[in-house]
């Protein structure tokens, strides 16, 4: 092929190629000025690309091209990746996922494209020969498989988590991708002498190749979704562990109220005896202190988050915590009631936890829920005397016991992805604060 045909091909790989990635990349969140972005990043690619492809058609030696034409190809790839990282907010493992999927797909198309236009030429004679009805048919094949492939498969699991999940298989599975569906784009490159050299190159070599894709395809999604069935896993063993929790809870909520009605046992066993009018007073002030146990019920508008403020509260009295509360629990209506109660729960024990040790003075708590236009906004804080490491935006866990602790705020983030959310966590000014938000009607 001349130089000219060479880096045809090699631009409108990329376009396949970019094509496929946005469909993948249709859930993910864009960078501000996206379209911006991706129109110079692209632009900037297609020289570079060009170049590429230009320079390994000027190698002659037939024994040589098909190992120098894997390096614009591989080029190509990584810098169609390049863009999509410039143009989407995404991460290096949600990267890897769309370009290994991406590249899957289009090569799919163009396995596809290559028997159609061989039976064409086989069975219709030269009816592709022209370079515009040739460039039509490829185009509707790639345009039609991709979104095939979205509406029938890819949409299904765009808001999963699933395909978020950290894999070194991946990289392993992207490697060997790419490595064998560039050595099956060179295959055509092959001198086709005879007809039955022709029809394994042009049919056999590219069914190969395409179930070679389909199976890719498979085998990247079940990566998926066997991380998925981990998580949920994992996630089943955290809410076991919560419910051995809430039953300490209870213990510790009964042995606070225990305490309280001692008190006030002993207390009204004290007014019996007491005569001297002043010292009557005292204690009957400090037995009204003793009841404002059963003040302690919290009222916000949501029965589910009042359950769960007014159990914490108990617990804040207990270890001397002050817990200031200002929440409009109406609008969380849209979340479960155990997303509620998971949610919030995990919070505050989280809160309570780091404050356990600290100085009674610097044992505060505050809550606050409130709306502003169509977006619902959680924000919590409590002092915080250690410096904290975060790892994925998380605050890594000190305990010694790893399994467990640590699943509160992951079970946090996952209730928050899981209704659309953002969330952000961050001590500043020896203070932790947790920070979400939620597209109301969304």
């Amino acid at each position: 092929m001349n130089i000219t045909t060479v880096t045809r091909l090699g631009l409108r790989f990329l376009f396949e190629l970019i094509a496929a990635e946005v469909f993948f990349c249709a859930g993910f969140p864009r960078r501000k000025n996206y379209i911006l972005r991706f129109a110079s990043g692209l632009a900037v690619t297609c020289v570079i690309s060009g170049l590429a492809y230009w320079g390994s058609s000027v190698v002659q030696a037939k024994a040589l091209q098909s190992i120098v034409f894997f390096f614009p190809i591989t080029f190509t790839w990584a810098a169609s990746l390049a863009i999509i990282c410039f143009s989407f907010d995404v991460g290096w493992k949600e990267l890897l996922f769309v370009g290994i999927g991406a590249y899957n797909l289009q090569h799919l198309g163009y396995s596809i494209y290559s028997i159609l236009s061989y039976m064409s030429k086989t069975y219709a004679g030269k009816a592709l020969s022209e370079f515009w009805l040739s460039s039509l048919i490829h185009a509707l094949v790639m345009i039609s498989l991709d979104v095939f492939f979205y509406f029938f498969f890819l949409r299904q699991r765009m808001n999963q988590v699933e395909i978020k999940e950290k894999d070194e298989r991946m990289i392993v599975l992207a490697g060997i991708t790419l490595f064998v569906n560039v050595l099956l784009s060179n295959s055509t490159h092959v001198d086709i002498v005879t007809p039955t050299s022709e029809y394994i190159t042009r049919v056999l070599c590219r069914a190969y190749s395409i179930s070679c894709c389909i199976l890719s395809l498979a085998v990247l999604f079940a990566y998926g979704h066997q991380n998925w069935i981990t998580r949920e896993n994992k996630m089943l063993e955290s809410l076991l562990y919560m419910e051995r929790k809430q039953r300490q809870t209870f213990k510790d909520n009964l042995e606070v109220i225990n305490l309280k009605c001692h008190d006030i046992k002993h207390q009204i066993s004290l007014l019996k005896g007491i005569d001297n009018r002043d010292e009557r007073n005292r204690t009957i002030t400090e037995l009204e202190d003793a009841v404002t146990i059963y003040d302690s019920h919290v009222k916000t508008g949501n029965d589910v988050l009042d359950l769960i403020l007014t159990e914490k509260t108990l617990i804040c009295q207990k270890y001397k915590i002050q817990l200031n509360i200002i929440a409009d629990g109406e609008k969380l209506s849209f979340l479960s009631h155990s997303d509620i109660y998971s949610l919030f729960g995990n919070a505050i024990d989280n809160a309570i936890e780091s404050l356990k040790e600290v100085e009674e003075e610097k044992r505060f708590i505050s809550l606050r829920i409130f709306s502003r236009g169509n977006m619902l906004f959680i924000h919590e804080d409590n002092y915080c005397s250690s410096e904290l490491d975060f790892e994925d935006g998380l605050p890594v866990t000190t305990k010694e016991d790893k399994n467990y602790h640590g699943f509160g705020v992951r079970s946090i983030q996952y209730i928050v992805s899981r209704y659309g959310g953002e969330m952000e966590m961050k001590v500043i000014d020896s203070a932790f604060t947790l920070d979400i938000a939620f597209l109301l009607g969304a």
